[in-house]
């Protein structure tokens, strides 16, 4: 965990009113807790007799699981509470019903996207059928084929909501390797503009697995697939839509871009290495091993993590039968550097036969060089099934839906440390005509909360960072704050060093009364460019600026990592300060789809 202090400040009616957590000198310990530990207060149940399903969390913590009644209507929604209780506020005591549920999305308005039978529906924040979205609700067809296929989705800043399905023409075969993106406007129509004739066309080899994909706001697409050989050594290539790169580039990650997604079994380090969880081998051909593979910024393997880049955990002889197989779920990274793992198992109850087989998740945790922990209880059963889809908090708890005689229930598992990983959000104050960032959390769901008193509405802009926690290859990010009053009132952000340490001083050296930037604390963790370049995995940010010392009014900067973005605020009479530090891709909270 990491130590923070609190302090509070106080803005006037239009700024930000809140106390934020400052956090002190980075301080890693782990918790005392047993990682897994089922949390006794956490009561989650709902009527369904099958709910190892698709699961997703929100903005505020609230958790949507689908869930499914042969005995009654089918498919449903159901929406819980952050305390594992359902929201009846929502629905039919915290339900709806659906035709079915493959993926979803969680919006911060409350509102939730599904889709279902290869269509989009939008249940809006008290879980009716929205309106003004497609037709009744229902969005336009987001497949190229009839099979409806789905790999993953995202949205963009307008609300927008790109895409990448099944692109395989023929409506009675699934073709994995050819697939094609669209995009469904806010009112739920396919934007006929998009690609040619509404879509993108993508063909990857066979075999080969999407590990990330980004949509730049000029159109064109970045998109990351693996392939691998029999002993399970993976392969990433970046390539570029509708034309490709006319060089391979030094980078095997997408840049952050309008509307992006990044499967949650790959994770970005720090000095900008790529982290890929997979698995390979058969029981009893090949005894099943979990394996990390690290590439380098530049996209080679990293020869310093494990052996010759890759680093493996045998799970035979976790259980007293031989599993058969293993298929990783979910990655993140500690502050201390180190990786978790949550694995599907299968096993079969005689150690040979494929049938009779059952399905557990187990994790497992390398350290930062690739070496197994021995300090973690490797092999950790989590308990759910094959289908079962795990979503975790930022405080890096667990949550599952099992199956019971009494319905669905949700579990919440402890864990021993927060999540590295964090996404920014950005914030804008139309009365201010300001810019405001921070990161999802405590701050964030006040602000989402409280726009009708404060203002402060989301511009649909994210990016990729870490906690302040001191994780390997970070530095921290210094938020300062003016005054309400005497000004500035508005904050800045500049990495941990020079310009932070002479904001600060600078702050102790004025009289009061006088304007100065103060510093809050430490706002996040980015990475610090070398001579104005950013590692090759990660995204620039761009730093503009009002230009408000000038102008007679308070300064604001806002911070972008679209480049078509940061030359219009130029062309508006900001002033560009260049790049002001490096991010990675906003990383899933939930298992692999």
């Amino acid at each position: 965990m990491f130590v923070l202090d609190f302090g509070c400040h106080t803005m006037n009616r239009l700024a930000l009113l809140t106390c934020i957590a400052i956090a002190a000198a980075p301080v890693f310990a782990r918790a005392q807790s047993a990682f897994g530990q089922a949390d006794a207060d956490f009561k989650a149940v709902a009527p369904a007799d099958m709910c190892d399903l698709e699961a997703a969390v929100g903005p505020d913590d609230s958790v949507f699981q689908a869930l499914f009644s042969s005995s009654a209507s089918g498919w449903a929604l159901g929406k819980f509470n952050a305390d594992g209780s359902l929201d009846t506020r929502w629905g039919e005591s915290g339900v709806v019903k659906t035709p079915s549920i493959s993926r979803m999305i969680p919006l911060p308005s409350g509102a939730v996207i599904v889709a279902t039978g290869g269509k989009l529906t939008r249940y809006d924040a008290r879980g009716a059928l929205d309106p003004t979205f497609g037709t009744a609700g229902t969005s336009d067809a987001i497949s190229a084929s009839s099979s409806g296929y789905l790999n993953s989705m995202s949205v963009q800043p307008d609300g927008s909501i790109v895409v990448l399905g099944d692109g395989n023409n023929d409506p009675y075969v699934i073709a994995p390797n050819h697939l094609a993106m669209t995009r469904i406007l806010p009112n739920g129509h396919r934007d006929a503009s998009f690609g040619n004739g509404g879509f993108v066309a993508i063909t990857v080899p066979n075999g080969a697995t999407v590990y990330a994909w980004s949509l730049l706001s000029d159109g064109s697409l970045e998109l990351g697939y693996t392939t691998a050989d029999a002993m399970g050594s993976i392969r990433p290539e970046l390539h570029r839509y509708p034309t490709d790169f006319e060089e391979p580039p030094a980078r095997v990650m997408p840049h952050v871009g309008i509307a992006d997604w990044m499967a949650p079994t790959v994770g970005i380090a720090g000095d900008g290495a790529a982290v890929f969880a997979t698995a390979f081998g058969t029981y009893p051909t090949t005894s099943p091993q979990i394996a990390l593979t690290r590439f380098s910024p530049g996209g080679a393997l990293d020869p310093s993590f494990g052996t010759n880049g890759r680093a493996t955990i045998a799970v035979h002889g976790m259980y007293s039968s031989d599993p058969s197989g293993a298929s990783p779920k979910m990655l993140w990274q500690d502050a201390d550097g180190s990786w978790t793992v949550l694995t599907d198992i299968g096993q079969s109850q005689d150690g040979w036969a494929m049938i009779d087989t059952y399905y557990s998740t187990l994790a497992v945790r390398f350290r930062a060089d690739g070496a197994p922990d021995a300090q973690f209880p490797q092999g950790k059963d989590l308990g759910g099934g094959q289908l079962t889809k795990f979503v975790q908090l930022q405080t890096g708890e667990l949550i599952h839906a099992e199956s019971t005689s009494a319905g669905c229930s949700l579990v919440k598992q402890a864990a021993d440390s927060p999540r590295a990983d964090a996404q920014m959000i950005e914030y804008y104050q139309p009365s201010l005509d300001h810019y405001f960032m921070t990161l999802e959390g405590a701050e964030s769901r006040l602000l989402d909360s409280q726009v009708a008193t404060m203002g402060w509405q989301r511009t649909g802009r994210t990016f990729g960072a870490w906690l302040p926690v001191g994780v390997p290859g970070t530095t921290s990010l210094c938020r300062f704050y003016g005054d309400p009053v005497i000004g500035p009132n508005s904050h800045f952000y500049t990495p941990a060093g020079p310009e932070c340490d002479f904001l600060v001083a600078l702050a102790a050296g004025t009289p009061p009364g006088k304007p100065a930037w103060h510093l809050e604390g430490l706002a996040a963790a980015v990475t610090v460019p070398a001579g104005g370049e950013c590692p090759g995995n990660l995204t620039p940010i761009d730093r503009a600026y009002n230009d408000g010392f000038a102008h007679g009014r308070d300064p604001n900067h806002r911070y972008t990592a679209d480049a078509a973005l940061y030359a219009q605020m130029q062309a508006q009479g900001w002033v560009g300060e260049g790049v002001a530090f490096c991010v990675p891709l906003p990383t899933s909270r939930g298992s692999l789809f």
